[in-house]
């Protein structure tokens, strides 16, 4: 299953801004009276003009932080494309923000991420879409041949379940049909066996 912290590298930077802006009454009153189309475009961003001075300075701060996170993805990628693990670590993005001002939280900033998270959820939705279509035409019975190599450790799993399902019921049905006598000698012949099996067990 897909989430948006697995897609949206960003997530940590998105949730601090927006409970920085949600902390602000005015700003979020604003929001909320906002027309749906407004926030999807990123024209409410124009409203951050509106938002109290600590709060801008918490922008600023969270904006630095991200600016900080960006640069040492960047720096991490350089070194792993010069000769080591380049898969590792991909290209930062720097969709989610305005990288030109480096020093403040503004109106470009606040366009920008919503508009990248916007696209972003729109993604995600998508592949979730897809992932449940793909999902349905797979089998799901154990007896199907078809199921993929990645699905053989499980498929195992649940046959020795199955098998050992049926031998311990076995086991009852024979115990069932014996004497007191009989069942005492099977049940003490059934606990050797299984002390030797866990003795020889690599």
């Amino acid at each position: 299953m897909l989430f948006w912290e697995d897609y949206m590298e960003y997530h940590r930077y998105l949730k601090e801004v927006v409970q920085a802006l949600e902390s602000d009454s005015e700003f979020r009153e604003r929001l909320e009276k906002a027309d749906q189309e407004d926030v999807r475009s990123g024209k409410v961003a124009e409203q951050l003009d509106f938002v109290n001075h600590n709060v801008r300075s918490k922008l600023n701060e969270i904006k630095r932080r991200e600016l900080v996170r960006l640069r040492h993805l960047a720096t991490k990628q350089y070194e792993l494309s010069n000769n080591l693990d380049v898969d590792s670590v991909h290209s930062p993005s720097h969709e989610h923000l305005d990288n030109k001002n480096l020093h403040t939280f503004e109106i470009e900033d606040l366009k920008k991420l919503i508009k990248k998270t916007t696209s972003d959820l729109e993604e995600i939705d998508k592949r979730r879409k897809q992932e449940f279509k793909y999902s349905l035409t797979q089998p799901h019975g154990l007896d199907s041949e078809k199921l993929s190599h990645k699905c053989l450790p499980i498929k195992r799993r649940k046959q020795e379940k199955v098998v050992n399902g049926e031998k311990e019921f076995e086991k009852h049905q024979k115990l069932e049909s014996l004497d007191e006598q009989h069942k005492k000698e099977y049940q003490e012949r059934l606990e050797q066996d299984e002390k030797v099996k866990k003795e020889h067990r690599p």
